[in-house]
């Protein structure tokens, strides 16, 4: 093991878009009506600038919508639950790579709540401010070069 991340961004792809789509086509199959809203966020969603090539996607569920019941629906088509961050508001899922070795993260947490806001307004800000992006995307080059003891 060279002691670096075993991470790498590729230039912005069109057919980010076109798996984010079929993404959340297929999460709408599994959730239906407990999912209020899914979008595809994250990097990848960002046009112009270089990103990891994982597919970030934000399901927004409904106030009715059991958290559990819609996390053992996810766990039984593949997805694997992964450490949340320190606020503890929004659940994280991630999908094996399959054949064709996409990579799909789910943001799971109630729609309309601050994570959910959080999570869709930095994707548009992103959007919306090309010099921003570009810091963003210098950030994430940054990253690239540091070894686990320095970023831990």
């Amino acid at each position: 093991m060279s002691g670096r991340f075993e991470v790498c961004l590729s230039p912005h792809m069109l057919s980010w878009d076109n798996e984010a789509f079929l993404a959340i086509s297929a999460l709408r199959s599994i959730l239906g009506d407990r999912a209020a809203e899914i979008r595809h966020i994250g990097s990848t969603a960002v046009r112009g600038i270089q990103a990891v090539p994982v597919i970030d996607i934000a399901v927004g569920l409904t106030a009715e919508a059991d958290m559990q019941s819609v996390l053992s629906s996810l766990r039984r088509r593949g997805y694997m639950t992964i450490p949340t961050d320190e606020t503890g508001c929004v659940r994280l899922a991630r999908m094996k790579r399959d054949r064709s070795g996409d990579q799909q993260r789910l943001w799971v947490t109630r729609h309309r709540s601050r994570a959910w806001l959080d999570l869709i307004a930095f994707r548009e800000y992103l959007n919306n401010h090309v010099f921003a992006a570009n810091e963003y995307e210098e950030l994430k080059k940054e990253f690239l070069t540091l070894t686990p003891e320095e970023y831990f």
